[in-house]
Order: C-alpha cells, then structure tokens, then sequence
C-alpha cells in the first residue's frame, strides 16, 4: 500500500509538472503491478499516464483490456465513450 501511494504522488506530481521520464516510471511500475493485482484504480492511472505522454493508442488498448476486467468501473466507460470511440 506504501509503495501505491507514493507512486501515486509521483504520478499526479509529474503531471503537474510535465515531467515524461516519471510518467514512464509510473507507467513501467503500473503495468507489473496490473499482472499481479488488476485493481481499476492503477489501470485508471496508467490510463492517465499514458494520455498525459501522448500515447493515446496505448492508452485505448489498455482501456480496452480494464474495461474487459472492470466493465462497470465508470471512468473506462468514460474514456471509450470519448478519447477511445470508434467513429
């Protein structure tokens, strides 16, 4: 639970601060974590963390795989519904 935490913090602060490199470190850190525990609040934030570095396929691809797991975990929905829609 520390270690989410504390990635999570890294995670919202390199947001803030446009900072790639950490981005890529939460998403490398997100996309282990999901193998061994696929919770939808990392796959949300490893969402997040892939738009934020402008990896929009990847981010749909992995809003594809959470909605599969959590179909009814509101911000997938979301985001097929906008970011990741089909036209």
């Amino acid at each position: 639970m520390a270690t989410q935490v504390a990635m999570r913090t890294m995670l919202y602060e390199s947001i803030q601060n446009k900072n790639d490199e950490k981005l890529r470190l939460y998403s490398e850190w997100a996309e282990k974590y999901v193998i061994k525990k696929p919770e939808p609040k990392i796959y949300e934030e490893w969402i997040l963390a892939e738009f934020n570095l402008n990896e929009h396929t990847k981010a749909c691809h992995i809003v594809t795989k959470a909605k599969g797991l959590h179909p009814n975990y509101n911000p997938f929905i979301k985001w097929t519904n906008n970011e990741c829609s089909v036209p």
